[in-house]
């Protein structure tokens, strides 16, 4: 963990609040949260691609998740929700989908963010 991480996560530890912190090229994370502060090790994960069922359900063995997607009227998700739930214009996507792991040169920017905790490969 860079110094920055380690200030960032004590004083959320200290202010009685949740969070957590990927360090070191993504192999570690650092979980926090009421009365306990968890270390673990990422396990390194073969790249894969795989095809999301639209709309349908698909399982993902190395996420351990259930990616579902439906058609809505609705125009955006609430980017207030604590969920993985997003919304995108049929308009712009161009099928297929998929999901995959992560490659060097990926980045995103989580709603809201404007640079502190941004992930970049």
């Amino acid at each position: 963990m860079t110094y920055e991480q380690t200030q960032i996560a004590s004083s959320a530890v200290v202010d009685g609040f949740s969070g957590s912190i990927t360090a070191d090229g993504g192999e570690v994370v650092v979980e926090w949260g009421g009365d306990t502060v968890d270390v673990r090790r990422l396990m390194k994960v073969s790249p894969f691609r795989h095809p999301l069922t639209v709309p349908g359900e698909t399982i993902s063995e190395e996420f351990g998740w259930q990616f579902t997607a439906f058609e809505t009227d609705a125009c955006a998700a609430d980017p207030r929700r604590a969920s993985l739930e997003a919304a995108f214009d049929s308009a712009q996507i161009k099928e297929p989908l998929h999901f995959r792991s992560v490659k060097p040169g990926d980045s995103m920017q989580p709603f809201g963010f404007t640079g502190v905790g941004n992930y970049r490969t």
